[in-house]
């Protein structure tokens, strides 16, 4: 989603679509995806943003995070990045928690 500040970094949001086996799906982590579409919903409704917005829908976490792994060594635009939003919840639960931050949560 396109900023207006061609220079700034971008906004990572990701969750992971995958879910363990003795989970329900939407228990980890349907629900983290259903609300990034939500929020891709609400600013595309709204004016653009300052910063340009990265959707990343990945799989794979359930098996060590490879598609955020693949993002962030394949793609050269994850070196934009400036901030990731990852959203995460654990099996049978009704929250999603942002869980990981970058080191002292800079």
């Amino acid at each position: 989603m396109p900023g207006t500040a061609n220079s700034s970094r971008d906004v990572l949001i990701t969750a992971h679509y995958d879910s363990a086996p003795p989970s329900p799906g939407a228990g980890d982590n349907g629900v983290s995806v259903v609300a990034m579409l939500e929020t891709m919903r609400v600013l595309e409704a709204g004016k653009p943003l300052k910063n340009d917005i990265v959707f990343l829908f990945t799989d794979g976490e359930e098996l060590g995070g490879r598609g955020a792994e693949a993002f962030a060594t394949e793609y050269p635009s994850a070196r934009r990045v400036g901030v990731a939003f990852v959203f995460d919840s654990e099996p049978n639960s009704v929250t999603t928690d942002m869980r990981t931050t970058s080191p002292g949560d800079a």
